[in-house]
């Protein structure tokens, strides 16, 4: 997990300004449901860095914390296999169109 401390970073198509966070894919379990896009900084930037490890670590001591965090993993692997399931099947109905 990344948060924009000074600077501008691009990411993902969106200009990240101070307080903006990006790479959040980190607190999901599954490798297979993370993205992490191309990041550049537009100007001189300072970021602070945090692991998955020490997130989890943060969540250990505050338990409100840990369950906010599970849910906002739970939401971005719902997201991510779901729009999975959405491009196989339209590249299956796109095979079938074609007759093959």
């Amino acid at each position: 997990l990344c948060l924009v401390e000074q600077g501008t970073i691009a990411s993902a198509g969106r200009i990240l300004t101070p307080g903006d966070a990006f790479n959040i894919d980190c607190i999901v379990a599954e490798k297979i449901w993370r993205r992490f896009p191309r990041t550049i900084s537009l100007t001189y930037s300072m970021l602070l860095a945090l692991t998955r490890a020490q997130l989890v670590g943060i969540g250990e001591r505050d338990p409100a914390f840990r369950a906010a965090l599970k849910q906002a993993a739970a939401k971005i692997a719902v997201t991510r296999s779901m729009t999975a399931c959405a491009e196989r099947a339209k590249k299956d109905i796109a095979f079938a169109e074609d007759g093959v």
